[in-house]
């Protein structure tokens, strides 16, 4: 490695940083964030028509427990299976391309699961719809990233998840005037206006433009600079031609760019830490979130029926539940642009949150949508803030891969939750999910607490003293 190179990366201006920061949030930037908010909103939507359908499903086709858990978890199977494989592939051949083919699979097989036959059919296309998500999700969140200002970014990305409860409350609605009481065949239906959201955001990705950051890091410079001039022509800011060459020099040259985009490179001294801890914290929010996404319809029901508590309506209370955690983005993005709380004790203080209130869910009944609805909030918090850390944290050449490694562990808590909780409460009762959130939440803690830097203000594709020392010597790396 170059002295002279490593001397230059040690200055804190970068200017690519410099260009977004000068050029602000401009249109562009507003369609970006509308069009990824669709995105988001589809998947709060596909997340819960699942949880609203099986006792449609058990009574039009009777199947079994074991297909309905397989039911449940299959977008989750899918979304895991997307996040985990095409990550890679993100890093090598582009955000947008990836967004694209991820946004149409979701289309294609979004129809097929609403025509189809049995149940196996049906979790056939699920998987394969979730692995489209899966695809999409890691791939329009880089691309947003790596295209926005730095400053108030925890903000601009945080805010995208607001589309997540959005989406829960679109489908709690449609299914209220839809499936009442969860007549055969409308489920259909409600899968078909579900799809809506997904087919605009589509049509929204076509729009896009690729990210100027991957292009630079692939040395694909003439695509890099038609991007940034249509960036400055957006914000009317008129960069100079001279300082989109420096930008495009200095990118280019950036030492970071050197690591391959493999999963092994996750696991090297320089990221074990990092990769370790908020692999962690994407699986225990998650867990959290899912299992009261897939919990609180049955035990609303179970409690209605057995009228242990003051019969509810099951619907209006999960509306309420949404209604509660729907401010969980604005408060995320808020606190994790604060100096005091930055982006890890956010994600610290919303587990410790998370624990606390399932625990109070188990011993307050009455008051179960309320304490749903907080968990729901601060462990959408804990995920939306772990994402935001996970882009700033790694390089452009392994944002991609780092970003989506950690979303499909996400997916894999959504995965198991239906068949944990299931078999949870054949062991212990029907609240006992809940007690695992609570345990895991401690282990969520201390994963917050272990994360190896602050990345408030940080700037994307700093080189830190490690990659300093590890690019330098060319220890423990696989090198272009």
């Amino acid at each position: 490695m170059d002295d002279d190179l490593i001397e230059n990366s040690r200055n804190e201006k970068h200017k690519i940083d410099e260009f977004f920061d000068e050029i602000g949030y401009s249109y562009y930037h507003y369609f970006l964030m509308a069009v990824l908010i669709l995105i988001f909103f589809a998947d709060g939507s596909e997340v819960l028509v699942i949880s609203l359908i099986l006792k449609s499903l058990e009574n039009e086709w009777h199947i079994s427990p074991l297909l309905k858990s397989f039911i449940a978890s299959s977008a989750f199977m899918g979304l895991m299976i997307g996040s985990f494989i095409t990550s890679q592939i993100i890093d090598q051949h582009g955000r947008k391309k990836l967004l694209l083919i991820g946004s149409g699979s979701v289309v294609v097989f979004g129809y097929l699961s609403s025509i189809s036959g049995t149940g196996y059919q049906l979790f056939f296309f699920r998987l394969l719809m979730g692995i489209g998500i899966g695809t999409q999700i890691p791939a329009a969140t880089n691309l947003a990233a790596e295209s926005i200002p730095s400053y108030n970014r925890s903000i601009y990305l945080s805010n995208m998840w607001i589309a997540f409860p959005m989406g829960e409350l679109y489908t709690c609605v449609v299914a209220m005037y839809v499936m009442p009481n969860f007549e055969f065949e409308k489920w259909r239906v409600l899968l078909l206006y579900c799809l809506i959201p997904v087919i605009l955001s589509f049509l929204g990705s076509i729009f896009l433009y690729e990210s100027s950051r991957y292009y630079l890091a692939n040395n694909k410079t003439e695509k890099a600079r038609g991007v940034l001039e249509k960036l400055s022509k957006w914000s009317k800011t008129n960069i100079s031609n001279l300082r989109i060459d420096d930008i495009i020099e200095e990118g280019v040259k950036n030492p970071l760019n050197k690591y391959n985009s493999t999963y092994s490179q996750l696991l090297n001294k320089r990221f074990l830490s990092l990769s370790l801890n908020s692999w962690a914290i994407w699986f225990i929010s998650s867990l959290g979130l899912y299992t009261t996404v897939y919990m609180l319809p049955q035990v609303l029901a179970y409690f209605n029926i057995s009228k242990s508590v003051e019969k509810r309506n099951l619907f209006k209370d999960i509306l309420i539940t949404n209604l509660i955690a729907m401010p969980k983005t604005i408060f995320a993005g808020i606190m994790a642009e604060i100096k005091y709380f930055g982006r890890k004790y956010t994600i610290l203080y919303s587990i410790l949150l998370s624990g606390l209130s399932a625990l109070l869910l188990t011993l307050i009944i009455d008051q179960i949508y309320f304490f749903a609805g907080i968990i729901k909030l601060v462990t959408g918090m804990a995920m939306a803030v772990c994402k935001v850390y996970t882009t700033e944290a790694y390089p452009t050449k392994l944002r991609g891969l780092g970003y989506g490694t950690g979303h499909s562990f996400a997916r894999l808590a959504g995965m198991l939750v239906p068949f944990l909780s299931e078999g949870i409460i054949y062991m212990f009762g029907i609240l006992a999910p809940f007690y695992l959130v609570f345990a895991t939440s401690a282990i969520g803690v201390y994963n917050s607490y272990c994360l190896p830097f602050e990345t408030l203000g940080r700037k994307l594709d700093k080189v830190d003293k490690d990659d300093l020392i590890e690019l330098k010597e060319g220890k423990d790396f696989n090198f272009k």
